[in-house]
């Protein structure tokens, strides 16, 4: 009779276990549904992308790491020479664009009245090599968050992604161990009175 109860106990706590795993889970999937939504659909933050910044072109206005928040919603017209913008370019003649930010150095129109965007660096009065249309503009730079970048590249390979798992699961076992004791201390204490 003993070993019935002590096998429902059993049974019993392993379903504890597997509610709490799932309940941990779902909490936190959650928790990151809506932060991506807040950021990807409810204004300010939905016109409005970020680019993480991988070279020192804009050093020390943007720094390698920086996370670079780039509004969408610009209007051409209001661009102006010294603007920092983000735009797409095939720097390495691959066929794949890529997004650089840097300065607006100047503003020209062609013999076809197109707009004519010329870029530089940080720090330099060189301009760049190419020429940017309208329609390779993304946005104009509003601000950076610092340091972020390191963290999203990390989160976005391979290992990082393993590692935020073995975090998410090594935080979980912490709390559940420090429960248990808890519950420990308790039984203790209600075996003691």
């Amino acid at each position: 009779m003993d070993e019935n109860k002590e096998e429902k106990k059993i049974k019993k706590s392993r379903k504890t276990i597997i509610r709490e795993w799932v309940t941990f889970f779902a909490v936190a999937s959650f928790i990151i549904v809506a932060l991506y939504a807040t950021v990807t659909y409810i204004p300010p933050f939905s016109t409005h992308e970020h680019f993480v910044i991988v070279t020192g072109s804009m050093k020390p206005t943007i720094n390698i790491g920086d996370v670079a928040y780039i509004d969408t919603e610009y209007n051409l017209d209001d661009l102006q020479v010294g603007d920092i913008v983000a735009f797409y370019l095939n720097i390495n003649l691959s066929g794949e664009e890529e997004v650089v930010v840097h300065y607006i150095a100047d503003i020209q129109y062609d013999e076809l009245s197109n707009r004519v965007f010329y870029t530089k660096r940080e720090g330099t009065t060189s301009w760049d090599n190419w020429e940017i249309s309208d329609e390779n503009i993304v946005g104009k730079y509003v601000f950076k968050i610092p340091f972020v970048g390191k963290i999203l590249l990390f989160l976005d390979s391979i290992y990082g992604k393993l590692v935020f798992i073995a975090d998410i699961i090594f935080i979980y076992l912490i709390f559940d161990i420090l429960d248990e004791n808890k519950k420990a201390k308790k039984l203790n204490k209600e075996k003691a009175v």
